[in-house]
């Protein structure tokens, strides 16, 4: 058991914790951990922080499979 948190294993706010690496991000490309919200789409792992902050509507459209239509 852990001296500081008393948990087995650590919490994920525990100095001692060791977090387990997923995937890596499709848009920063650093490491998505266990304790990080992400998002699988088509197998790409994304942080939902780079999908709200770093993608337009536009490109989140297109990820999901959708398509845009011009108004005549």
């Amino acid at each position: 058991m852990c001296q500081i948190c008393n948990h087995i294993p650590c919490c994920h706010t525990c100095p001692n914790y060791e977090e387990k690496v997923i995937a890596k991000c499709s848009i920063c490309f650093d490491n998505i951990c266990d304790d990080e919200s992400y998002a699988v789409i088509d197998g790409d792992f994304y942080h939902i922080d780079c999908l709200e902050n770093d993608c337009t509507l536009k490109e989140l459209i297109e990820m999901f499979g959708g398509e845009i239509f011009l108004e005549n």
